[in-house]
């Protein structure tokens, strides 16, 4: 790839997030943004999470995220978030869904 069509695609990208920004996205109210935040028992299904966003699952992505109202930026494994998990894995339509479909806001943070 020459210097000129890594130009061009670094435009794309940043204009499709421009517009992206503009998407009706559902706004998820986070609970838990920090791993510190998370009781013994919940950092074991942090990890479940982080696996289940590195094989694709998507119906696990959607407790997390609707029911437990979990941010996907939590470290949950080797200090690995779990939309580290979703790219690691190579699951292209999790990370669409983790990104694309909602807006993570903080209750009480700074927003992420």
């Amino acid at each position: 790839m020459t210097s000129v069509d890594s130009k061009s695609l670094v435009a794309k990208i940043e204009t499709g997030l421009k517009n992206c920004d503009d998407c009706d996205k559902q706004i998820i109210t986070c609970v838990r943004i920090k791993k510190q935040d998370l009781t013994p028992d919940e950092i074991i299904d942090s990890r479940v999470f982080y696996w289940s966003a590195f094989n694709g699952s998507n119906k696990m992505m959607r407790l997390m995220i609707l029911q437990r109202k979990w941010s996907p930026f939590i470290k949950a494994f080797r200090n690995r978030s779990i939309v580290s998990g979703a790219i690691l894995g190579g699951n292209i339509e999790t990370i669409r869904y983790l990104l694309t479909k909602y807006k993570y806001e903080s209750a009480g943070h700074v927003d992420l």
